[in-house]
């Protein structure tokens, strides 16, 4: 099916036996690569309520009133991949409906293009999208699999992607008797709730399970930023390190 005329390139579930040595780029979509750079403001009647967003039960009749809230463009920086258009304007409210505003920077996409052209590194995606990811390679003109993820509603609560990479790292180095190279990009991931930086979580992991270290690199990005520019060339100084020489 055709959504806003992006005709879908279906790459599937990431076959584990695929990957060899080459790093694997795991990149979240929404607030990493779907850049949100909208932040959404109250501008209601001080009611002396406790600050709550409008969809939150238990708040005052003034929060929940979607006139008292307004929609501003994040700060510029030029830190920021920022040629996105000012009319994608729904701001957090993108996740309900991705489809309709899905946008990924021009400048980003090149990029992302020209890596998998490349063949220096494999890039993945490690989101709660699944098979939708097929629009998103139909927009960029990719060819990027997917990892299966349990549809929960909270990672921070339910660690379902630190499962599904766990789940897939384990497989390749059942393959390969290793485990390349690897990044992590997400916004949503802070391992708040798993007692220590994302680094420690997966350094956890690997060394209950008899498996030895791999160079990593994680990012930790915000929503309304996406990924960095600056994130994206320690991304690929990373792979510049990593990547089997050839030649």
């Amino acid at each position: 099916m055709t959504i806003l005329g992006i005709e879908p390139i279906d790459a599937g579930v990431a076959d584990p036996q695929a990957f060899g040595s080459k790093p694997i780029l795991f990149f979240d979509i929404d607030g990493v690569l779907n850049r949100i750079p909208f932040e959404e403001v109250y501008i209601g009647p001080d009611c002396g309520h406790e600050f709550g967003y409008y969809w939150q039960s238990g708040v005052c009749e003034h929060y929940k009133n979607m006139d008292n809230w307004e929609i501003r463009r994040w700060k510029l920086d030029a830190d920021l991949f920022d040629d996105v258009p000012d009319d994608v304007h729904e701001g957090l409210r993108i996740h309900q409906e991705w489809q309709t505003k899905l946008w990924v920077s021009e400048e980003l996409r090149s990029e992302l293009r020209r890596i998998e052209d490349s063949g220096e590194a494999d890039i993945v995606f490690l989101s709660m999208w699944q098979e939708n990811t097929r629009y998103l390679n139909g927009l960029m003109g990719t060819h990027f699999p997917y990892l299966e993820v349990p549809q929960k509603l909270s990672e921070s609560e339910t660690g379902a992607k630190h499962q599904a990479l766990f789940r897939f790292l384990k497989k390749v180095y059942l393959s390969h008797g290793s485990i390349p190279p690897f990044t992590w990009a997400d916004d949503v991931v802070t391992a708040d709730s798993y007692r220590g930086t994302i680094q420690q979580v997966v350094s956890s992991w690997l060394k209950a399970n008899g498996l030895n270290e791999p160079a990593s690199l994680i990012f930790y990005t915000e929503p309304e930023e996406g990924l960095k520019r600056s994130q994206w060339q320690q991304i690929l100084d990373f792979i510049a390190t990593w990547a089997p020489q050839t030649g």
